[in-house]
């Protein structure tokens, strides 16, 4: 007979978030040069060897002293089956962190979810995407080319 182990309950690393959220922000700060409402920065992605380049936007929604919005929208589709991300990051200047708020149309992450759940949710949702915001960063500033202080109009 096959005994089943009872699940553990997930609980978050609030550290190890901090830790990816303070990241952020300094992954981010060197990408965007101000976080005034309504800039819009392309950054090129280009590798040695590969005549593609992908093309990501940072368009600053909101501002202020505090807080800013941005979005991180990947402009050049990865393929005709999979949508391009798309993330809503929601920066605290005054703690310095980066929280992501939005990814693919949802919103409002929470701490931890039960599992399954009716939006099928993993149990670490909210670090998840929080992590995919640090490598899509860490992306951007390895292979990026320095176009980022362009604005949007003139390099769409």
């Amino acid at each position: 007979m096959l005994d089943v182990l009872p699940r553990r309950k997930y609980v978050p690393d609030l550290t190890g978030l901090h830790d990816h959220c303070e990241m952020n922000y300094r992954r981010l700060r060197e990408i965007l040069p101000a976080f005034e409402a309504g800039q819009h920065y392309v950054l090129r992605l280009t590798q040695e060897g590969h005549e593609s380049e992908v093309r990501t936007l940072f368009r600053v929604v909101s501002g202020s002293r505090y807080t800013a919005e941005v979005d991180i929208v990947q402009l050049s589709p990865i393929s005709d089956w999979c949508d391009s991300p798309t993330m809503r990051v929601r920066v605290y200047h005054d703690t310095r962190m980066v929280e992501v708020v939005g990814y693919q149309g949802v919103s409002r992450f929470r701490a931890s979810y039960s599992y399954p759940n009716a939006r099928m949710c993993q149990p670490d949702e909210k670090s998840s995407v929080n992590r995919l915001l640090s490598d899509w960063l860490q992306l951007c500033l390895e292979i990026g080319l320095l176009t980022a202080t362009t604005p949007a109009s003139s390099a769409l």
